[in-house]
C-alpha cells in the first residue's frame, strides 16, 4: 500500500503549515531521506525529507495552502500501486473544502471577480441619442441582436406616448442630458430640480466594478499582518502632515469652475484631490489593499470617503470607483451624498 506523506509538527507550539514548494512532482521518483518538498510557519521555512522511497502517486495538497499538522498531503509507492480509496476520498475532500469552501474568496493563484450585473447592451450611436433626448437608456427595450439597444429603439422609446412632457428647471434640463438621466419618470412635488436630478443619476447609472486580486499569504507574512492589524486598531495612529505648491492646481479650478457652474455643479478643490487621489492609488495597488484572513485582496476599484460633519458626530459617504468617473460625475455624486448626509438619509 502507498505511504501517506502528512504534514510534519516541526515544533512545539506549531499547529499548521503552508507547503512553499512542491521538491518532487506526481510521477517523479523519490528516495527516502531525499528534498520532497518546503514547509512555512509563522517563524522559519523548513525542507521537509520523503519518509519513504519510491514514486510520488498523488500530490493532494497544492502549493500554497495553509495546513493542519497530521494532513495529508500526498503519497508514496511503486509506479501503479493503489492509494487507499478511503484516504485518498477523505484528503480530496479535505482539499476541495480548502479550495472551494467559500466562493466569495475566490481561487487563491488568480483574480477573483466580484459578483457584477451584466453590462447593458446599446450601439454608441443610441447611447448618444438617449443622452441628449434626456432617456435613460437601461428603461428602453432593445431590438437588435441578442436583445442590443439601436438607434430606432430610443426613437421610439421618445415618441411613446406614456413619456409626457415632465416640467423641470432649465439648469435640472441641462444636468438631465448632460448625465444622461430621463426625467420623465421622475416623482416630485412639482418641477423637477437640480437635486432630484443629481438624486437619480446616482442612483441610476451602475458605477463600474472591477477586478479584486487575491494573493495568497505565507504562514509568516499571514502572522505579521494580523500583528500589524491588531496594532493599527490599538494603538493611536499618527497622522502625516506635509506642505504642497497648489498654484498649478488652483489654475486648473479656475479653468474648469465655469464649466461646472454651467452644468449646475460647483467643483471644488476637494473633487479634485478625490480623482488625484485615484490616480495615484491606481499608480501603487498596494496602497489599495486590504487584509482578508489569508490574503492580501489589491481592490479594483477606487472608493474614496468624505467626512461630513453632522449633529452628533460625522459620516462619511463613500463615493464609489473615482477612478473610473469624470471629474464632473464626481463632484455631481459627492455634492448629493453630502445632502443625504446632512439631511438624515
Amino acid at each position: 500500500m502507498a505511504t501517506p506523506v502528512t504534514m510534519p509538527k516541526l515544533g512545539l507550539t506549531m499547529n499548521s503549515g503552508t507547503i512553499s514548494r512542491w521538491n518532487r512532482q506526481e510521477g517523479e521518483p523519490v528516495g527516502k531521506g531525499e528534498l520532497l518538498m518546503t514547509v512555512a510557519t509563522d517563524k522559519l521555512t523548513f525542507e521537509v525529507e520523503s519518509p519513504g522511497e519510491g514514486t510520488v502517486l498523488k500530490i493532494v495538497i497544492p502549493e500554497g495552502r495553509d495546513v493542519p499538522v497530521g494532513e495529508i498531503l500526498a503519497y508514496i509507492g511503486q509506479p501503479g500501486e493503489s492509494i487507499d480509496a478511503a484516504a485518498a476520498t477523505g484528503a480530496d475532500s479535505r482539499t476541495n473544502d480548502a479550495v472551494h469552501g467559500t466562493e466569495d474568496r475566490g481561487p487563491a493563484v488568480s483574480a477573483e471577480k466580484i459578483s457584477v450585473p451584466s453590462g447593458l447592451r446599446a450601439t454608441p450611436l443610441a447611447r448618444k441619442t438617449a443622452r441628449e433626448s434626456g432617456i435613460d437608456i437601461s428603461h428602453v427595450p432593445g431590438s437588435g441582436p441578442g436583445g442590443r439597444i439601436v438607434r430606432k429603439d430610443v426613437d421610439a422609446f421618445a415618441a411613446a406616448p406614456s413619456r409626457r412632457k415632465t416640467k423641470a428647471s432649465p439648469t435640472a434640463e441641462k444636468m438631465a442630458s448632460d448625465l444622461g438621466v430621463d426625467i420623465s419618470g421622475l416623482e416630485t412635488q412639482g418641477r423637477v430640480m437640480k437635486a432630484d436630478v443629481a438624486a437619480a443619476a446616482s442612483q441610476a447609472v451602475p458605477f463600474p466594478k472591477a477586478e479584486d486580486v487575491r494573493i495568497p499569504l505565507t504562514q509568516m507574512r499571514k502572522i505579521i499582518a494580523e500583528r500589524m492589524s491588531l496594532s493599527r486598531a490599538t494603538i493611536p495612529s499618527v497622522t502625516y502632515n506635509m506642505e504642497a505648491d497648489f498654484t498649478d492646481l488652483m489654475e486648473f479650478r479656475g479653468k474648469i469652475k465655469a464649466e461646472g457652474m454651467k452644468k449646475g455643479v460647483k467643483i471644488s478643490y476637494n473633487h479634485i484631490l478625490m480623482k488625484i487621489c485615484a490616480a495615484a492609488v491606481k499608480e501603487v495597488p498596494l496602497a489599495n489593499a486590504s487584509f482578508d484572513g489569508d490574503a492580501i485582496v489589491l481592490h479594483g476599484n477606487v472608493n474614496i470617503g468624505i467626512a461630513v460633519s453632522v449633529d452628533g458626530g460625522l459620516l462619511v459617504p463613500n463615493v464609489k470607483a473615482v477612478q473610473a468617473k469624470s471629474l464632473l460625475e464626481v463632484a455631481f455624486e459627492t455634492e448629493h451624498l453630502v445632502e443625504q448626509a446632512r439631511s438624515g438619509k
